[in-house]
């Protein structure tokens, strides 16, 4: 890591006078187009605000990055690029990708402006609102992350390495679902296998067995989860333990084909869980109905008026913990850090029960 991180230090000190992208426009443009409103997103490598286009009143979002925030370079046409704007780029006109409009630079960092539906919830605050979704409604979003995810990897090599329930945006007037903040996101090569940088509940068993990181079996991984999420409300490991265990429950009111699903992702062993192809042709998904949007609304319709406030509510303990996770385990740090449980989870590995595990690792 530490090489990596002076290779990519060196990187920009040897190209700093070149940041200004033939592509990107200066700063000052951009208060002239946009009308930027209040803050939506906020992580440790970037902030989102709400904002419109002046033109045409179209609502989008823009992120502001510090240079100093930036996970990745790449250098393109002999200028040196944030990789999330060169992925960005290179992914447009993806369905289910956010799509990015423009991006400025100024002194202190980037800026990317972006797609945004006028109305829209990201999932995280739509099961915060709604509660655990109907399986038919669980199955017509998940279906759509996947076919975007695949659509990423074959033709682009892209891993987004940040699946979760807040990087994914739903429109709630058509159930569109957009994967948002490719922040963490990088190209397929040798050195993908060897860093991860993600959220720690959303992280595969070998990673905290080995530091060992696939990136087409952690995107499964976390499909696994995102599909639990949908249809429970709530993780399915409340701690790394119980991540290399793989120890779960998944509530009786599940079907039998969504429960095999959700375990033939969550499956410990990476070489035998399902791949893409193998998820998009499983029983459950081939169920899958297309939801009109009349229909999607329907659905919806009972809980938007309280919408905003519970949000609201929702974002302000964000930073303490994550739908029924502990605050320590699902904490938003860089994965490149080191892993300090596993000696004791060599020692517990053949426990009986996760109830019987030291209560400091839990």
């Amino acid at each position: 890591m530490l090489r990596r991180k002076f290779s990519d230090l060196t990187l920009c000190i040897s190209y700093h006078i070149n940041f200004l992208h033939d592509k990107a426009h200066m700063v000052k443009n951009l208060y002239k187009q946009y009308t930027i409103l209040e803050e939506i997103g906020r992580g440790g490598f970037g902030i989102v605000y709400k904002a419109i286009r002046r033109s045409d009143g179209a609502a989008v979002a823009i992120k502001f990055i510090d240079h100093r925030h930036v996970r990745k370079w790449t250098v393109k046409h002999k200028k040196l690029i944030p990789m999330e704007i060169h992925l960005l780029e290179l992914c447009s006109g993806t369905p289910g990708a956010v799509q990015m409009i423009d991006w400025f630079t100024s002194s202190k960092g980037f800026i990317i402006v972006m797609e945004r539906p006028e109305l829209c919830l990201d999932l995280f605050d739509l099961i915060s609102v709604y509660g655990p979704l109907e399986e038919s409604l669980a199955r017509f979003i998940f279906r759509q992350i996947v076919k975007t995810v695949h659509s990423l990897y074959i033709n682009y090599g892209i891993f987004h390495r940040d699946i979760k329930d807040e990087n994914i945006i739903i429109n709630m007037q058509t159930g569109e679902a957009i994967l948002v903040d490719f922040g963490a996101a990088t190209l397929y090569s040798r050195t993908s296998r060897r860093e991860f940088q993600g959220t720690r509940s959303y992280c595969p068993p070998e990673w905290f067995k080995r530091l060992e990181y696939r990136p087409l079996e952690a995107t499964t991984w976390s499909l696994g989860i995102i599909l639990f999420v949908m249809v429970t409300g709530y993780h399915p490991f409340q701690s790394e333990i119980q991540i290399c265990l793989g120890r779960m429950k998944i509530p009786k009111q599940i079907t039998k084909k969504c429960e095999d699903l959700i375990r033939k992702c969550l499956t410990l062993a990476p070489e035998r869980r399902a791949n893409f192809r193998e998820i998009l042709d499983h029983p459950w998904l081939k169920e899958w109905i297309s939801i009109e949007n009349e229909q999607f609304k329907t659905i919806l319709d009972r809980k938007l008026n309280n919408s905003i406030v519970n949000c609201q509510k929702n974002r302000n303990h964000r930073q303490q913990s994550t739908i029924k996770t502990n605050n320590q385990f699902s904490r938003e740090t860089s994965l490149e850090a080191e892993i300090d449980v596993y000696e004791t989870i060599q020692r517990c590995s053949s426990a009986n029960d996760v109830a019987d595990l030291p209560d400091a690792i839990m």
